[in-house]
């Protein structure tokens, strides 16, 4: 008789989120939100900022924003979180998990604070004391797997692609990823709720800016000179791309006494170059400088992850690792880019195998025991994937660490076809041809310093 499988019942604390009794969010087309997700479900959007005059309390405190969270507390499923649910079905990481892995963990290695239980769930009480925002899409770059939605410059750039191309891509955004292909409306956060943030300074614990590129942004900046001098030990996360950190954006990050750093940086030398059209020179020696910044207290490096450079993350990794950062931590993060054209999944199978063998095998040793998650307690992680012991001893503060589950991502993506009626040779073609139309515009051939890009342009009959 066939042994059947116990089903584990779900209860609240796998459908709770920290997100919505937390803050919320207002991301680059001016829609708040209750979480920083990208999704085009109705019930996601808790008010359009470029008609709304509600402050942030007020978004807060909206019937839209209770409603999810009593569905949360009540052990539902909120069908405007499906993203997340999705995801963690697929055995991938989700932003609720990222951000519950964030309140748990407090130090770099595994001291077990508290769990995340029905019981701590059930106590938790709103309070607005977190919030992110998109003052804007605005951006001086232009990154390849980027979209109209997060870069006015991607907007220019989008002029110049040929119809024919643009006719293949903007179906297979579709329902999948919707806004990123949605006739973008430019808009302009207004004074009343940004006053709101400012003059409520003292009750929040941290702000996180994101754009576009934050950094670009003439009124965020005047937000960050306001904001510094009111309340300097607020948490304040940027996400940049590092481009715009001159002396004078360096003396008012400085004023801050606990700042985070989020830089995007997807590769080193020409492939920076291509993915993100902008000089290596220029933003190494911003980084240079950056690592200096006693000021900051968390610095982690975002890397996406895709066809372009899935070949290259071990130079990436390399490059950081010998920077001694005055960062108290310094991380480096990884995520997929799940379009299609550009996903890693299409990587040729020959060079699938070399990654396995080079690429994970030179950075497992920055890996950050898996152990640092909610539940364990071993001081030791044995990987199965390399049959290999990280002692946590090995880790040293203020030098390199990149969590496993990230990697783990990757190696699930690039193994595991993501769905079987997207992954064809037809979209293969169309890689082919998105790379050699930014070839065009970046003046250089990605080919040429990516054998993996070489020989699947060279099957496809380009040279």
């Amino acid at each position: 008789m066939a042994k059947r499988t116990k089903i584990k019942l779900k209860s609240r604390k796998d459908f709770w989120c920290f997100y919505p009794f937390d803050g919320l969010t207002v991301d680059p087309t001016g829609k708040a939100q209750p979480c920083p997700c990208w999704s085009t479900h109705p019930g996601h959007t808790i008010a359009d900022m470029k008609t709304s005059t509600q402050t942030a309390p007020q978004l807060f405190e909206s019937e839209h924003l209770s409603l999810i969270r009593e569905k949360m507390n009540n052990g539902e499923r909120n069908e405007s979180c499906e993203i997340c649910y999705k995801k963690e079905e697929r055995g991938m990481r989700s932003q609720r998990q990222r951000k519950i892995y964030r309140y748990f963990i407090k130090t770099p290695y595994p001291i077990k604070h508290e769990q995340l239980t029905d019981e701590f769930c059930k106590k938790y009480k709103p309070k607005l004391k977190a919030i992110e925002l998109n003052f804007s899409n605005t951006c001086n770059l232009a990154c390849a797997m980027c979209n109209r939605t997060h870069s006015s410059g991607w907007m220019q750039q989008e002029k110049l692609m040929p119809q024919t191309l643009k006719d293949r891509i903007s179906p297979i955004y579709g329902k999948p990823w919707g806004t990123p292909h949605e006739p973008f409306q430019s808009y302009i956060l207004n004074q009343r709720f940004i006053d709101s943030i400012v003059n409520n300074i003292q009750t929040y614990e941290s702000i996180m800016i994101k754009g576009g590129e934050p950094l670009y942004d003439k009124r965020c900046i005047t937000f960050l000179d306001r904001i510094s001098k009111l309340n300097p030990d607020v948490k304040l996360i940027i996400v940049t791309n590092a481009t715009m950190i001159g002396s004078k954006m360096r003396s008012i990050l400085s004023r801050f006494s606990n700042l985070e750093l989020n830089l995007s940086i997807d590769g080193t030398g020409p492939i920076y170059e291509w993915i993100r059209g902008f000089s290596w020179e220029g933003v190494n020696a911003n980084i240079i400088q950056l690592m200096k910044m006693p000021s900051i207290k968390m610095l982690d490096i975002n890397v996406t992850v895709s066809l372009y450079n899935i070949m290259h993350l071990s130079d990436i990794v390399s490059y950081f690792s010998r920077f001694q950062s005055k960062a108290m931590k310094y991380l480096m993060s990884f995520n997929v880019v799940m379009e299609p054209w550009m996903n890693s999944y299409i990587t040729l199978p020959k060079f699938k195998t070399i990654w396995k063998r080079s690429v994970y095998s030179e950075v497992e040793k920055w890996f950050v025991p898996e152990n640092h998650l909610i539940g364990y307690q071993e001081l030791v992680h044995f990987d199965s994937f390399s049959n290999h012991e990280i002692p946590v001893s090995d880790y040293q503060e203020n030098t390199l660490g990149i969590n496993k589950i990230d990697f783990d991502n990757i190696k699930s993506n690039l193994y595991n076809k993501p769905d079987k009626a997207v992954y064809t040779q037809q979209m293969i073609k169309l890689a082919c041809d998105y790379i050699n139309w930014l070839n065009g515009i970046r003046k250089k051939r990605l080919q040429d310093y990516a054998p993996h890009i070489k020989l699947m342009m060279e099957q496809n009959g380009y040279k």
